[in-house]
């Protein structure tokens, strides 16, 4: 599932501060989304508007200690776990355009093994924000490359539906009769 660390950093360049938490959760969940609406499976690409139902809805929900003191890159990793989590079981809603032979197992999405070390990697991205001052663009780009760093991989299986449709003539029968 191929994703651009670019299209994260361009997310988080543009959020506004904001003192209002829950506003801030869904700016957050937001650039997340267009990030992984650059997911490709079976040359189906994300549909941005299922990725903006319930894996947004449990990345916002998870991000409960975003306004504590030292709590963002825990609050920011249990999002974007949360929101991997909220994939399972909408996978065909959410790459819907793949090819007519395939058809998507529900509730085989596998999250990338990284998702284990958001915490240490944003930490360590806002360290060096702390330490450089850098530009908005700039923090932007070493946050995004931290969370992008651990977001390699990740699947979601498929079956060929020669497996599940033995003989195509028997299955219309079947679906013809049993309406």
């Amino acid at each position: 599932m191929t994703r651009s660390a670019a299209t994260l950093a361009t997310g988080f360049a543009t959020l506004v501060p904001t003192a209002n938490v829950n506003v801030a959760k869904t700016r957050i969940a937001n650039a997340f989304v267009a990030y992984f609406s650059e997911a490709v499976v079976a040359g189906s690409q994300a549909n941005s508007v299922a990725l903006g139902g319930a894996p947004k809805t449990a990345m916002v929900a998870a991000m409960t200690e975003l306004n504590t003191s030292g709590g963002a890159a825990a609050a920011i990793a249990a999002g974007i776990v949360a929101f991997w989590g909220g994939l399972s079981g909408i996978e065909a809603s959410v790459w819907d355009d793949v090819p007519l032979w395939l058809r998507l197992i529900p509730g085989s999405i596998v999250p990338p093994d990284g998702n284990v070390d958001l915490v240490e990697a944003l930490e360590g991205a806002f360290a060096t924000c702390q330490a450089t001052k850098p530009s908005l663009e700039d923090a932007s780009i070493i946050i995004a490359d931290a969370i992008h760093g651990t977001q390699a991989g990740g699947t979601v299986q498929g079956m060929p539906m020669s497996d599940i449709i033995v003989d195509p003539i028997t299955y219309v029968i079947d679906m013809l009769t049993d309406s």
